[in-house]
């Protein structure tokens, strides 16, 4: 979108420099020098080379965006322009920072992972704390067993199930002194402390990040209005140059100057108000990537079923 609105810029700022020109070289016999025609075409060469740069920066944009969807359908080798179909955003609700926070604190996968690990721990000790107790089993057996002169009695008497025996009791086992099972329980909680360390300090980090993507987006919101009101300024002050130049004696030098700086101020303030809503679009996209809600803003369902949080915030 950027590389497109710089071009649409570039391309309307020459076609003032060539008008400009063209009203330049039609004063030739009457009060235009030389000076002031090599002038405007210096100024008018130099916008179209921009111009060009501009196109180049399309073509680029549009190149990088086929590399990134990876679309089977489309080649890189294809001639084609990607037009936008919808005007980038340029409303925001006012952020609430304790609702984002809560929601990044839910939602941001690197949050997600550390409790995870978090869980992970509290199992591993609960197995340590399972194998450092004493062990009670319960132990049961059956047996059978028959006697005869010869094998075919025996099988006889065995299958008679006459002589069957069957034994139940309780085995105890009590650790004593068991270091490797105490170090093993303590290492366990160690890992538990460290992924609990690790869980508030990316916490923290959230958090941070959340708040700093707050003011970014407040001040690219705030930027946006301050670069259009400069860009409607250099168009009045350029209006104004071109409604009062049919009606000047004659052409000086120092007007045609003063026309061609308005006629670029225009532009860079025009440029400037692009790029405000280019940052603040891309602000957006930070702040949904922190709080973990980039599928809800580009409005995209999941089928996972969603995790849930038994513990609500980090301990």
């Amino acid at each position: 979108m950027q590389a497109r609105r710089d071009f649409e810029i570039h391309q309307a700022l020459l076609d003032r420099t060539l008008e400009t020109l063209k009203k330049v070289e039609g004063r030739k016999e009457i009060d235009a020098t030389d000076v002031q025609i090599k002038q405007t075409e210096a100024s008018a060469k130099a916008r179209e080379a921009a111009l060009l740069q501009a196109q180049k920066g399309i073509i680029d944009a549009q190149d990088t965006l086929v590399r990134l969807m990876t679309d089977a359908q489309l080649n890189m080798l294809d001639e084609f322009q990607i037009i936008p179909a919808s005007a980038v955003s340029l409303e925001a609700e006012k952020p609430d920072p304790s609702k984002i926070i809560e929601v990044a604190m839910q939602k941001n996968p690197v949050i997600q992972r550390a409790r995870t690990e978090t869980e992970i721990a509290d199992i591993n000790i609960r197995v340590a704390e399972n194998q450092h107790m004493p062990r009670l089993d319960l132990v049961a057996s059956a047996r059978t067993q028959a006697l005869a002169r010869d094998r075919n009695a025996a099988q006889d008497r065995l299958e008679t199930g006459e002589y069957d025996s069957y034994a139940i009791g309780l085995s105890l086992e009590y650790p004593l002194g068991n270091r490797q099972r105490h170090a093993e329980l303590l290492k366990r909680r160690l890992e538990r402390r460290r992924a609990v360390s690790a869980l508030q300090n990316v916490a923290d980090q959230v958090a941070i990040l959340a708040k700093e993507g707050i003011r970014r987006i407040e001040t690219n919101h705030s930027e946006i209005q301050v670069q259009r009101d400069a860009a409607e300024a250099a168009r009045i002050h350029l209006q104004a140059l071109e409604d009062s130049e049919p009606v000047r004696e004659r052409l000086t030098p120092e007007f045609l100057m003063v026309k061609l700086q308005a006629q670029e101020a225009l532009a860079n303030a025009q440029q400037s108000e692009i790029r405000a809503i280019v940052d603040f679009n891309i602000s957006l996209a930070q702040l949904a990537r922190i709080s973990g809600t980039v599928l809800e803003l580009h409005q995209v369902s999941s089928s996972l079923p969603a995790v849930s949080d038994n513990n609500g915030t980090p301990e």
